[in-house]
């Protein structure tokens, strides 16, 4: 599509996203017929040159999902796969693989040595993960369609063939770097350099979630905020043309992009200051949610069932709420600002909240401005410090007993 047909609908891309995010809902219950139909109406009423563009994305959309549910593996007694991500290895093996251009799920209880990029002959039954048959608990398999996953293996033998390059051993290797050089202090290192949680004590967790705070030990929007704050000001103290600075910035976000394994909120974050820069400099006048609107419907295309993963959707409510709340946050103070926002994202993701946990922690709301500045201002900037400078790493200590 050409960049001047885009250019026509500035500064009404909400509603385009709208349109898709009520498709999706009505795929997944009929009951939402009641939202489609009134939207359908008020869009033909006050924004009729907006149906042709929204019938295309839809049927762009439409057109992903069947080409993914349509996808198949062809069942074999043996299958050569490369190793992309997700490597848990501890007493057995699991990591995301790739036959051909389909995604798969492969488990080996064995413990063996394997990396991103490595190419396996894996001897195992295909296998459907069913739908969970119990309402309001973990569907295991929307949680592997999220990732792109249709298929799983149970290997019975799995054997070395080859190896190819592969941008998932770039986070591999940090993985490999934090457990040598950070041994004490890694899982908490992990949490906010790679977006991997993964490590952190099952004790600590469970607190943080209850808690209802899990959001800000994740790599999140506001976190790549501060890193591109901190970039801007180290450049600008060196006397780099502010040209040059956004270039650099933009190149390490796309990084950090490979480095968090594709983390939801950070692809959202970092695309997002890239095309705002783009907007910007080339004066296009697309409206910030323009922008978001364009990034959550490209992310939707291109893994139609993205919408499954909590991060998406923790990411980009909060940051549409926030952005549809400036008349609200724009005079205020920055004290009651920050309030405000805490407030706000509380509100709106206590339905996925009560989905995930079950439960609602009512001081949630004044944790999170307390732990909101404690994680930002001591615990992130300590985990770069200790990553750069592992002789740091007592600095970190405490924060499983404070957390």
């Amino acid at each position: 599509m050409k960049l001047k047909t885009l250019l026509l609908y500035r500064n009404r891309y909400l509603y385009i996203a709208l349109s898709l995010t009520v498709l999706i809902l009505v795929l997944n219950s009929f009951l939402y017929l009641v939202i489609l139909f009134p939207l359908g109406f008020y869009l033909y009423q006050n924004h009729s040159d907006l149906i042709k563009i929204i019938v295309f994305v839809l049927v762009i959309y439409l057109v992903s999902l069947l080409l993914f549910n349509s996808s198949e593996i062809v069942a074999q007694d043996t299958y050569k796969i490369k190793v992309i991500d997700d490597l848990k290895i501890d007493e057995y093996t699991s990591f995301k693989g790739k036959i051909n251009s389909n995604y798969i799920k492969v488990y080996f209880d064995e413990e063996i040595s394997i990396k991103p990029g490595d190419i396996l002959v894996v001897k195992g039954e295909l296998e459907t993960p069913s739908k969970s048959t119990i309402p309001n608990t973990f569907d295991y398999n929307n949680y592997l369609k999220s990732q792109g996953i249709k298929h799983t293996i149970f290997a019975k033998d799995v054997q070395y063939n080859s190896s190819s390059f592969s941008l998932y051993i770039i986070p591999y290797y940090i993985e490999k770097y934090i457990n040598k050089y950070l041994p004490m202090s890694g899982d908490y290192v992990k949490t906010f350099i790679l977006a991997d949680k993964t490590d952190v004590n099952t004790e600590v967790k469970d607190q943080i979630n209850e808690t209802g705070i899990s959001h800000l030990f994740a790599v999140s929007g506001l976190h790549i905020a501060m890193i591109v704050v901190a970039l801007e000001f180290i450049f600008k103290k060196i006397n780099i043309k502010k040209t040059n600075i956004e270039n650099t910035i933009m190149a390490i976000l796309l990084t950090y992009i490979v480095v968090t394994s594709f983390s939801p909120s950070v692809t959202r974050a970092s695309i997002m200051y890239v095309l705002l820069v783009m907007n910007k400099r080339f004066k296009l006048e697309f409206s910030t949610l323009d922008i978001l609107s364009i990034i959550m419907i490209s992310l939707l295309i291109f893994r139609p069932y993205y919408y499954f993963n909590t991060g998406f959707l923790l990411s980009f409510l909060v940051t549409f709420t926030i952005l549809l709340s400036k008349n609200i946050l724009g005079n205020n103070t920055k004290i009651n600002q920050l309030f405000l926002i805490s407030f706000i994202a509380f509100l709106v993701t206590i339905p996925i909240i009560l989905k995930i946990n079950y439960q609602i922690n009512l001081l949630t709301l004044v944790l999170n401005i307390i732990f909101l500045m404690y994680v930002s201002y001591i615990v992130l900037p300590l985990s770069y410090i200790a990553f750069f400078f592992p002789f740091f790493e007592k600095l970190i200590l405490k924060v499983p007993e404070i957390a």
